[in-house]
């Protein structure tokens, strides 16, 4: 929508993206590894900032709004799903505590596919927790003498024949 003002418009990330995620945080002394949860939702990653604006694979997120902030705190990500469980992230070689005071800026610092291919880019790798998108859960079942095979979606409790 524009205005006199300027125009917005808005930022969601697809819903194959939402979800509830863990990432690695850190190494535990004993050998362990920690892991911290992370919500992305349809317009923001709460930890990260809300959805600004997508460009192909990057997205930049602005954090700081509503806090007295005017501008914010820009940052860039660039988001690829790898499988229906892993999202891959990578961000500027900074990381996440480097933000910017302005869209243009932060664009400007968005991972490039040579920095994510040399490795010269941050990498935050995504692990979802439980799936928000993919509630239904798919079994097949062999149905002996018939040898007839049927779909059953336990969240509708139905049983849809598949020939």
């Amino acid at each position: 929508m524009c205005q006199s003002t300027g125009c917005s418009s808005t930022c969601y990330f697809p819903a194959s993206f939402q979800g509830e995620y863990v990432t690695q945080v850190a190494s535990t002394g004993d050998g362990g590894v920690s892991y911290s949860s992370l919500s992305v939702l349809f317009d923001s990653v709460p930890a990260w900032g809300r959805c600004h604006r997508r460009i192909g694979n990057n997205v930049v997120l602005r954090d700081g709004i509503g806090d007295g902030d005017e501008e914010g705190c820009f940052r860039c990500f660039r988001l690829v799903l790898r499988s229906p469980n892993v999202v891959q992230a990578h961000t500027a070689a900074s990381g996440l505590a480097r933000c910017f005071s302005s869209e243009e800026r932060a664009v400007a610092e968005c991972p490039t596919d040579a920095q994510v291919r040399d490795g010269d880019a941050e990498e935050i790798m995504l692990y979802r927790e439980y799936s928000n998108v993919k509630k239904l859960v798919i079994l097949l079942f062999h149905m002996g003498m018939g040898r007839k095979y049927f779909f059953v979606n336990y969240s509708f409790k139905k049983v849809l024949p598949w020939d």
